[in-house]
Formats: C-alpha cells, structure tokens, sequence
C-alpha cells in the first residue's frame, strides 16, 4: 500500500506534535516514575522480608513497576480517548485531514507507546539505585529487554485504541477498568513468575498463558534478571508482538466504524 505524501506530512506532523507534548512533561514523568518505584520498592524490598517474603522479591517488584507503570499509563490514554469522543470529539475532526483513518488510529497507538515507554523506562535506573548492592546484573540480556520493552510498548498502545474504541463513556470505562484492566495486571504476574504459578496450580498457568500482560512481565523480568524462572524473553517478545498485531487490527476496525471514518 503507497501512502500518498500529504498523508505522510500530516501523520508526521501530528505524532511529532504528540512528541513535544511528552517532551514537555518529562518533569512530572520522573516525579511520577520516583514517588511509584519508591513507594513500590521499599515497601516490597525492605518492609516485606521483615514478614518472611524473600529478599529475591524486591527485584521482581522492580521489573514489575517498569511494566505496571507502562501499562497504566496506557490505560490512562485510552481513557483520554473515550472522553475526547464523548466530548470535545478531536479524534472526528483529524479525520478530515488528508490522511486515511487507519493511519490516524496507527498515529494515535504509537502516540500511547511512546508516552508509556518515556514514563516507564525511567524505573529502570531508579529502581536499581534503591535497589543497590542487592541486585546481579551479570546475566542481563539488554538486547532481548529492548526487544520486549519495544514490543511491550507497541501492544499496549494498540491495546489504548481498542479500549477507547468500544467503551462509550466514563461509566462504562470504569467498568473496563475494573472488570477487564484490573484483573490482567494482578493475574499477568506483577507479584509472582509464571513458573510458580504454574508449579502450584497447573491449570491456572496454562490459562494464565492466554493474558499478554503476563509475557511482559515475564519477559522483561528474564531479560534483566536473568535465570530460568522465566518465560524466554524472545518468546515474550514474539507474542506480545502477535498480541499487538491482533488489537491494532480490532482497534483501528472497531474504531472506524465507532466515528464512522473512512
């Protein structure tokens, strides 16, 4: 498919437009990215283990913060989507620049994966440096995290547009909220690998398989961890790419036919 040129100067101007917003708050995305590792570290790193949980817990709360604060954020995106069509309706009026629908809806995933990836990479340095001294880096693979942090990322933002796609209002994005976010991020693995899970109740783990937050947790814990109490990160990788294939085609179709666009 030839995307024509007046198509690609407006999908360029628009998500570069998206980049200096995101540039623009990187003050309040390191104040927000500080207060959550903190708050998330010290009180599963140093607080826990005075009740018996594992000194190995801290780090896998730390990789856990990385994904939950990409994941959060893009729920909080998709969240600003249904209330731009529920009220001032920009999302309709972009349509009517010279650039196919699906190409905007593209513009507006990779718009939530940046925004994701900006505030969530940022536990990564300050989640070792509350973590100092604690943490062995020696078998991280840092090419496989990119490649699953990326992938990661991409799904999500894809994930935003199919959730604004058919939640019609705030009522009903509270429902999604509770009924279908919450219960993909507590079950994803945020407080435990998949190996565990799937070593004390089989069948639990076979279909926890099925949620896509699970290979990012999964797959960015055994990127920077290392060992085999996880999910190869490659495989991770690879499906949350897959999984991202699946929500860009139901996001941008449910999306057309939601603002009626072309």
């Amino acid at each position: 498919m030839i995307i024509p040129r007046e198509a690609r100067i407006a999908f360029g101007w628009l998500l570069w437009r998206d980049v200096r917003r995101v540039m623009n708050s990187l003050g309040d995305k390191l104040i927000d990215a500080l207060v959550w590792s903190f708050n998330n570290i010290i009180i599963n790193a140093y607080v826990m283990p005075l009740f018996g949980v594992s000194q190995s817990y801290g780090p896998l709360i730390w990789i856990g913060t990385i994904v939950s604060m990409a994941f959060f954020e893009s729920i909080y995106f998709a969240n600003d989507i249904v209330t731009d069509i529920a009220t001032d309706n920009v999302v309709e009026y972009h349509c009517t620049l010279p650039l196919p629908s699906w190409l905007l809806f593209v513009k507006m995933a990779l718009s939530a994966a940046l925004n994701s990836m900006v505030l969530s990479i940022m536990n990564l340095p300050l989640g070792y440096m509350l973590l100092y001294g604690t943490v062995d880096l020696s078998q991280a693979h840092w090419l496989a995290f990119a490649a699953a942090f990326i992938a990661m990322n991409l799904f999500l933002g894809f994930f935003a547009v199919w959730i604004g796609s058919w939640a019609r209002d705030g009522l009903r994005f509270g429902y999604v909220y509770r009924r279908v976010v919450n219960p993909l991020w507590l079950f994803g693995g945020y407080q435990f690998s998949w190996y565990i899970l799937y070593q004390a109740y089989p069948r639990a783990g076979l279909v926890a398989l099925l949620n896509p937050i699970l290979y990012a947790f999964e797959g960015l814990r055994g990127a920077v961890l290392g060992g085999d109490m996880y999910i190869n990160s490659w495989i991770c990788a690879g499906m949350l790419s897959l999984y991202a294939a699946i929500f860009a085609v139901w996001g941008v179709y449910w999306m057309k036919q939601r603002i009626d666009a072309v």
